[in-house]
């Protein structure tokens, strides 16, 4: 009878085996988990940033047809969105997607952006409280001869750009 019970113990697992395996599995989740949450909102932040960009070309393409005149707001140039027919009071394109909330947001007025001093003193700061996230700011500036175009994170604090600064799309 001693015999038959050692066989038994040699072919399962103890309580605290299972338990220590059971450890390790939720350890390597945890971890798992939190590189894939800092990766969807690295994506989210690199969505954003194009769709910055898609605005600065919407402005840069309404400003072709203008004699050099960047739109006064994001309406003017919805005809230059993907999907338009890219002329002045033509068929409206499609308005870039939030990725935070899944849906085409109407661009901000990205205020106090209003000349070349102010868009380059904004560059020069760290990223602040600025609208709700994951939208993009667009702001005609030195009357209708420059514009600028910021984004907001995950965070509701404006992206930042190479050095820690925000990030400002302008022609300037």
């Amino acid at each position: 009878m001693l015999l038959e019970q050692s066989r038994k113990r040699q072919y399962g697992f103890s309580l605290v085996e299972l338990l220590v395996a059971m450890v390790v599995i939720g350890i390597l989740a945890s971890i798992a988990f939190a590189n894939y949450t800092a990766t969807q909102i690295k994506a989210k932040n690199a969505s954003v940033k194009g769709n910055m960009h898609t605005t600065s070309i919407a402005a840069e393409a309404y400003a072709t047809d203008c004699a050099g005149l960047y739109p006064p707001s994001d309406a003017a140039m919805l005809p230059y969105f993907p999907g338009g027919n890219s002329s002045i009071g033509g068929v409206s394109g499609k308005r870039p997607t939030n990725p935070y909330t899944s849906v085409p947001d109407e661009p901000l007025y990205a205020a106090g952006l209003s000349s070349a001093a102010d868009i380059n003193s904004a560059r020069a700061t760290t990223p602040v409280a600025k609208g709700s996230v994951g939208q993009v700011g667009y702001s005609q500036s030195d009357e209708g001869l420059s514009y600028a175009v910021l984004g907001t994170g995950g965070d509701g604090k404006t992206l930042s750009g190479l050095e820690g600064n925000t990030l400002v799309l302008s022609n300037r």
